[in-house]
């Protein structure tokens, strides 16, 4: 279950890699910073779980650049989950921040369980 503020539930996890790519002009420079690949793993109640989804939403530069910067391979991360399939996991839930709230029915998070995960949206919501 999400708690009231509709976060999903978390547990410590460890990041195994952390990957940018595509190239970008930066200071006059073409450097690999476009996009981001993340992987992490994590425990759920003895489940050991694979995460690749930084963020329920694309990452772009420079969001991608300062997540690289901040966070190292083989450092512990909080892993955010949805309790109805700990499978599915992110590390920064919720939206993007400045994105303005659209409704219970394209906000892509986890609600009692019944998130529908082929399509962002809440089920019956």
């Amino acid at each position: 279950m999400s708690n009231e503020n509709g976060v999903p539930p978390g547990v410590q996890g460890q990041l195994i890699e952390v990957r940018l790519w595509g190239k970008r002009n930066i200071g006059g420079q073409m450097v690999e910073a476009e996009k981001l690949a993340v992987e992490y793993q994590y425990q759920v109640r003895g489940q050991k779980h694979i995460g690749r989804a930084p963020a329920f939403y694309t990452l772009m530069y420079p969001e991608t650049l300062n997540f690289s910067k901040r966070l190292a391979v083989g450092g512990d991360v909080e892993v955010r989950y949805n309790p109805a399939e700990p499978n599915e996991s992110v590390l920064l839930p919720g939206l993007r921040k400045g994105t303005p709230f659209l409704g219970p029915r394209v906000l892509p998070r986890y609600h009692a369980g019944r998130y529908n995960r082929c399509h962002d949206t809440l089920v019956g919501g």
